[in-house]
């Protein structure tokens, strides 16, 4: 349980900044996967707690998990890129038509 205290108080202040001014739903959206990570880690590290894992051991979980959720969203990424330059090669054909 000391080592869950102890991360509930490291992770409470992380969120994303910069754009609660301008897009508050978008900010809102994005700190709430920054909580569900949290939520996510906080329970891995009760787990370990509770079956007593070795701190290499759920070190070694939490970083294969970090990694698969940032390749996911890096994958999602390059999937927008791709669509947006096609909808800027359709845009750019379209207005090389009407000039």
């Amino acid at each position: 349980m000391e080592k869950t205290q102890r991360w509930l108080k490291m992770g409470k202040d992380r969120e994303i900044q910069g754009l609660e001014i301008y897009y508050p739903e978008i900010y809102l959206k994005a700190n709430k996967v920054i909580k569900c990570y949290n939520e996510l880690l906080i329970e891995i590290i009760q787990r370990a707690e509770k079956e007593n894992w070795k701190p290499d051991y759920w070190h070694a979980i939490t970083i294969a998990i970090t990694v698969d959720l940032i390749r996911t969203i890096l994958n999602m990424q390059a999937d927008l890129v791709k669509e947006a330059g096609r909808m800027l090669r359709e845009e750019y054909d379209g207005d090389r038509r009407t000039t």
